[in-house]
């Protein structure tokens, strides 16, 4: 009776390591499945960046793009500041117990035009770019938009 007992005891401790263990398991693998993913991701941006370089640029391309960008982006961090506090200052005022929709209407309208002046800019930067370009890197520049953009934003146009 008393062997029985203490084997049955013996065998509820081991099967509550057992359970105590399997999460620290899962958590393992969803932690691998995420590194695993991680890396596919990067692999998958750095193959898009790879395919939104302009061809052929020459050494002093490369240098007038980065001084338009850096301009771009010296010329524009204040605007985006100025939208930042304007969503900020929305918020406060779509979130008070009585909404005063002349205010609101105001700020979005102010929001509305610090965006146009952003759009403007950029327009203008992408212009002078293309510029710089012959006819070759002007269609591919042209063709590549949206990688091209992803990659002026984040200031990767350094490959080339």
């Amino acid at each position: 009776m008393k062997t029985q007992s203490l084997k049955v005891k013996h065998l509820l401790v081991v099967m509550t390591m057992i359970l105590i263990s399997i999460p620290g398991f899962s958590q393992e693998k969803e932690k691998a499945e995420r590194r695993q993913k991680g890396r596919e991701h990067r692999a998958h941006m750095e193959m898009r960046h790879k395919r939104a370089e302009i061809p052929n640029l020459s050494d002093k391309q490369k240098e007038d793009i980065k001084k338009i960008r850096l301009a771009f982006h010296e010329d524009v961090l204040p605007l985006k500041n100025q939208i930042g506090e304007k969503q900020a200052r929305l918020r406060t005022l779509t979130t008070e117990k009585n909404v005063n929709m002349g205010q609101v209407n105001k700020v979005i309208e102010e929001i509305g035009a610090i965006k146009t002046d952003l759009h403007k800019k950029e327009v203008a930067m992408k212009q002078d770019i293309r510029k710089l370009l012959d006819d070759e890197q002007r269609l591919y520049f042209d063709t590549h938009r949206n990688q091209m953009k992803r990659r002026f934003h984040r200031g990767q146009m350094r490959k080339g």
